[in-house]
């Protein structure tokens, strides 16, 4: 499981651009975040080159997330497939407190 928090999910504050239903039928909200101006816990839990321009967060219904980094600019005329393998791929994105500890 990753050790990657969920501090900067909210920083853009943009609706939900799609959502796909994977093989198991979950389905999953999908969104760009473009990070902004970090803290420094913020900084130290995407210190990750791959995070540098930002990632697609997939949200479950049930609030689990997970980010895929990088990915494609034009990721939202991607086929719902496309979408669906990242979202696989993608690693768990676990919450943790501003002041670095870990958490749910």
């Amino acid at each position: 499981m990753s050790t990657d928090a969920a501090l900067t999910d909210d920083l853009t504050g943009d609706e939900w651009q799609r959502a796909v239903a994977d093989a198991a039928g979950v389905v999953w909200h999908v969104r760009e975040v473009k990070p902004g101006p970090l803290s420094m816990a913020q900084r130290r839990v995407l210190a990750r080159p791959e995070y540098e321009h930002g990632w697609l967060l997939f949200q479950s219904e049930s609030g689990e997330k997970r980010r895929f980094a990088p990915h494609p600019r034009d990721w939202s005329a991607r086929a719902d497939d496309e979408l669906r393998a990242w979202c696989a791929a993608a690693p768990l994105a676990t919450h943790a407190r501003p002041d670095g500890a870990g958490g749910g």
